[in-house]
């Protein structure tokens, strides 16, 4: 596995985004300017526009998983298993409680929504890279090898801040090294603000975003060892799937690929989860949730859907978010 690592990630300006510095020499054409969730080109050169921000080494933050050493990042404190048998109503939330939490965030604390985002995608990010190789379906008898191979990440990402999460996680698994292809089921124009704002980057620093039916047509040949991030619908679904999202879930699940649901699988009905094991959702190996489980994991039938369950932080005290939320009851 050859990777070309990065020497350095930076943050730009106060944005608390990072983009890798060398990955893309196109982008000292122009420059990448972050202010008030929007992204444009600034008339400085790349390099200068970057001058004297912060930037982070990423020496020391190599990790090794089966598949060989490759940039990773260190552990998380930031991530934690659900446990599964002491789960009860009182640790979940519904679908508005976690709206709430986002406004409680935003607009009490101060706290802008992309910063909310970054910081979602790294929690995420860092769950995976320590994943990515040391688990997965098992290859096919004819093609063993097959698991072995290096990792791709294909992230699927919708339109809503879901698809945000899906967008900023692909350009962090860029700054480690990792190779992504992202697929977007909406023009920029049609996403929410904060979504567009990370895919704007990405288009800036030179990743193509590709169409659903692309993905449609390629998913057969994704292998064993290649990752799907399900970064499509959030807690914000709220009828049942059909016609070419339905037809991307039967692909995800048809795959031979791992699969991460970001916050809950995509046609995973947040406050009451599916109501029948043939429930058209995506079937995921790891699903990494966002501040505490949702009410839906309660179902009997959640695991089924949900796999391994994480619950990952915001980059606020959890405790503080969920009695802010049940304060406002």
């Amino acid at each position: 596995m050859i990777i070309a690592p990065f020497d350095r990630i930076v943050s730009i300006g106060k944005s608390g985004i990072f983009v890798p510095l060398d990955h893309y020499s196109a982008a000292s054409q122009g420059g990448v300017d972050i202010t008030s969730g929007s992204v444009k080109t600034t008339r400085q050169p790349f390099h200068a526009a970057l001058h004297n921000r912060c930037s982070l080494n990423l020496s020391g933050m190599i990790g090794r998983t089966c598949g060989g050493e490759v940039p990773s990042m260190k552990t998380s404190a930031f991530v934690r298993s659900l446990d599964w048998n002491s789960l009860k109503e009182g640790d979940c939330l519904t679908a508005a409680q976690s709206r709430q939490v986002d406004a409680f965030a935003i607009e009490t604390l101060g706290v802008g929504s992309l910063i909310l985002m970054e910081h979602a995608a790294r929690s995420a990010v860092e769950w995976l890279l320590q994943h990515a190789g040391c688990r997965g379906r098992t290859a096919p008898a004819e093609a063993p090898e097959k698991a072995d191979l290096p990792p791709t990440f294909w992230i699927l990402c919708g339109r809503g801040n879901n698809g945000g999460d899906g967008f900023a996680m692909a350009r962090l698994l860029l700054v480690t090294g990792h190779s992504v292809r992202v697929f977007a089921t909406h023009p920029q124009e049609e996403m929410s603000p904060d979504a567009q704002a990370n895919a704007s980057i990405l288009q800036t620093l030179g990743i193509p975003l590709e169409s659903i039916a692309s993905f449609l047509n390629e998913a057969a040949t994704l292998q064993p060892s290649d990752w799907i991030i399900d970064a499509l619908l959030g807690t914000g679904q709220t009828r049942p799937l059909t016609g070419e999202l339905a037809e991307v879930v039967t692909a995800i699940n048809d795959s031979s690929a791992q699969v991460l649901a970001i916050d809950l699988p995509t046609g995973f009905p947040a406050d009451h989860g599916p109501a029948a094991e043939d429930e058209c959702c995506v079937i995921a190996h790891a699903t990494i949730t966002f501040v505490s489980p949702k009410q839906g994991f309660l179902n009997p039938l959640a695991h089924r859907f949900l796999g391994e369950t994480h619950i990952a932080s915001i980059g606020l005290p959890h405790d503080q978010l969920l009695a802010a939320v049940r304060g406002r009851e």
